[in-house]
C-alpha cells in the first residue's frame, strides 16, 4: 500500500493546515474498510495528547466509488472504500496554540509536530 501526504497552508492567518492523504494499492483494490488513526502521544512526553480534537472537515473520496467515513474513536475514523483502487482523504488541522507540543501557524511561521 502506498500513502502520500500533501500539506498546504493557503491562509496562514486562519491557523488552518490543509492535509491531503492519498492511499493506493498497486496489488489491486483496497480492503473494504480502512481505519485511520491519529497519534495520542508525543515522543518524550508521558501524557496522552488530544491531537484529533483539532481535526475538522475530514472527508474521503474514491474515483467511481462512493465511500463512507465514520468517526469510531476520539482518534480514529473508519472509511468504507467499497473496493476502490485508491482513496483521497482531506481534512484541516487547527494550529493556533504555540507550545513545544502543539501545532502553530500564522503569517510568520509554521510549526508542525
Amino acid at each position: 500500500m502506498k500513502i502520500v501526504y500533501r500539506v498546504s497552508i493557503p491562509e496562514p492567518a486562519t491557523h488552518l493546515v490543509h492535509v491531503e492523504m492519498e492511499v493506493g494499492s498497486a496489488a489491486g483494490p483496497l480492503p473494504d474498510a480502512l481505519e485511520l488513526f491519529m497519534a495520542v502521544w508525543t515522543p518524550g512526553s508521558y501524557l496522552v495528547r488530544e491531537y484529533a480534537r483539532h481535526v475538522e472537515g475530514l472527508v474521503a473520496a474514491a474515483p467511481a466509488s462512493g465511500v463512507e467515513v465514520r468517526k469510531v474513536r476520539k482518534n480514529a475514523w473508519r472509511v468504507k472504500t467499497q473496493g476502490a483502487a485508491s482513496l483521497l482523504v482531506r481534512y484541516r488541522v487547527y494550529a493556533g496554540e504555540l507550545t513545544v507540543r502543539t501545532n502553530h501557524v500564522d503569517e510568520t511561521h509554521a510549526f508542525l509536530v
